[in-house]
C-alpha cells in the first residue's frame, strides 16, 4: 500500500526446470528499506491491526516489523514469524514470536552458530533426522523465549513440530510463556525418549502414507490424502509430506504451508495440532500440482474443512 515515488517494487523472476522440477530465483529487492514513516503513525498501525486474529511476519523489513509486532503484542494478537534465513534484526523478531516456522537448515545453522550447542549435537549432520530434535530444542531455548509452537519444514521429508500444550495461546508476559518453560515441565525422561523420537522421525520422513480420515476411510482432497503423522515424545509431532501424484512445481509451497497453518490456528483453535499440520501439508501438496505459486492453490470452499478439523 506504500511505495516511494520512483522506486520500483521488489520482484522475483522464477525459472522452473520442467525435467528436474528445480527452480532458480532471481530477486530484485527494494532500492531502500521499508521505513516506519511510510507506514504511518500510531493510528495507521491501529487501523492495520483492526480485526486481526494473527500477525504474520516473513523476516523482511524487520525494523517496521518490530514496531508492528510490539503493537500487536499490546493488543494480545499472536505473532507468527517465518524464519526463512538470517536477516538483520531477525533474532529480535523471533524473540517476540508466539509461533515460528522455519526450515531444518535454518534450525541447524542457528544451533551451530551458538557458542555452546548441546553436548551431543553434531554440527556436520545437524539437518539429519538424528540431530533435528536437538537443533530444534536448542533454537527454542536460545532464540524463542515466548514461542508456543516451532515447526520445521523439510520439503519431501515432511515436517516436525515442537509444541507447548496450547500453541495458539494469546500473547502475554515472556516469563509466563514459551517452549523453554513448557519443555522443562514436560521433559521428564527426555533423554531416554530422544532415541525414540529420532527413530520415529526417520521412519515417518518421506513415507507418503495416507492417514485415516474422520469418516473411517481415507480422506482424499484434490487427489491427495492427508499425510501420516506420529507423536514422537513430549511435545514432538512428526508429519510426512503429502503423497502428491505428480509434482509440477514447488514454488510457493512453503508459503502455502504457512498460510494454511495460519488459517487453521485461527479458524480451528480447538483442533488437534496433528490436524493443523496435516491441513497445512495438504494445501502445500495441492499447490505443487501446477506451475506457479498460485495456480493450484485451493479455495476455502473446495476444502472439506469441517471434516479435516473434526
Amino acid at each position: 500500500r506504500s511505495r516511494a515515488e520512483g522506486s520500483p517494487s521488489a520482484f522475483t523472476y522464477i525459472i522452473v526446470d520442467a525435467q528436474t522440477k528445480t527452480r532458480t530465483c532471481i530477486h530484485t529487492p527494494l532500492q531502500e528499506p521499508f521505513a516506519m514513516a511510510e507506514l504511518g503513525d500510531a493510528a495507521a498501525v491501529e487501523a492495520l491491526l483492526e480485526g486481526a486474529q494473527l500477525c504474520y511476519f516473513d523476516g523482511r523489513h524487520t525494523e517496521v516489523a518490530l514496531e508492528v509486532a510490539a503493537a500487536a503484542r499490546e493488543r494480545g494478537i499472536p505473532i507468527l514469524v517465518d524464519a526463512e534465513k538470517p536477516r538483520p534484526l531477525l533474532n529480535e523478531l523471533l524473540a517476540a514470536a508466539d509461533i515460528v516456522v522455519t526450515s531444518e537448515n535454518f534450525a541447524a545453522e542457528t544451533c551451530a552458530e551458538d557458542q555452546a550447542p548441546p553436548a551431543d549435537f553434531d554440527r556436520d549432520s545437524a539437518s539429519d533426522s538424528e540431530d533435528l530434535v536437538a537443533s530444534m530444542v536448542a533454537l527454542a531455548q536460545r532464540r524463542l523465549p515466548r514461542a508456543k509452537l516451532l515447526v520445521v519444514t523439510r520439503g519431501a521429508k515432511g515436517s516436525v513440530a515442537l509444541a507447548s500444550p496450547h500453541p495458539s495461546a494469546s500473547a502475554g508476559p515472556a516469563e509466563e510463556l514459551g517452549l523453554v518453560r513448557d519443555l522443562a515441565l514436560a521433559r521428564g525422561d527426555w533423554e531416554k525418549e530422544e532415541d525414540e523420537a529420532k527413530r520415529i522421525i526417520a521412519e515417518v520422513e518421506g513415507s507418503h502414507q495416507e492417514a485415516v480420515g474422520p469418516s473411517g476411510g481415507s480422506l482424499v482432497v484434490g487427489g491427495i490424502g492427508l499425510p501420516r503423522w506420529e507423536d514422537a515424545g513430549p511435545g514432538v509431532l512428526v508429519a510426512a509430506s503429502c503423497p502428491v501424484p505428480k509434482v509440477e512445481d514447488t514454488t510457493g509451497a512453503g508459503d502455502a504451508f504457512i498460510g494454511a497453518l495460519s488459517f487453521a490456528l485461527v479458524a480451528a483453535r480447538d483442533a488437534p495440532l496433528s490436524r493443523v499440520i496435516q491441513f497445512a501439508s495438504l494445501v502445500a501438496g495441492i499447490k505443487c500440482q501446477k506451475i506457479g505459486a498460485r495456480a493450484a492453490l485451493p479455495s476455502g470452499a473446495s476444502l472439506p474443512v469441517e471434516r479435516i478439523f473434526k
